[in-house]
């Protein structure tokens, strides 16, 4: 008698096989580190400056978002606005 992997195992597996590293491209694995370092940052001011914020599931959320949301920002200056202008840093792929 063979048994079916549970619901969560299966997601985890197919997770891992169509997320694997090796298939990111460079700009891809720097945008993931930015969601982390970016998260990083924020999660360490607010545990300094407001920590009870963490413990209400709301505003812990918000905290996520926001930094999500710097992010995008960060990518959407990086990417589209500075080049009209001439800006540039990094090595910036092309397309």
């Amino acid at each position: 008698r063979r048994l079916l992997p549970s619901p969560p195992r299966r997601a985890f597996g197919i997770a891992v096989f169509t997320l694997r590293i090796d298939r990111f491209k460079e700009s891809q694995a720097r945008v993931l580190k930015l969601i982390g370092g970016v998260v990083m940052i924020a999660l360490a001011a607010v545990l300094i400056i407001e920590p009870e914020i963490m413990s209400q599931l709301g505003p812990a959320i918000g905290v996520f978002l926001a930094a999500f949301a710097a992010v995008g920002l960060i990518v959407l200056l990086h990417k589209h606005l500075l080049p009209r202008f001439g800006i540039q840093f990094g090595d910036r792929e092309s397309g």
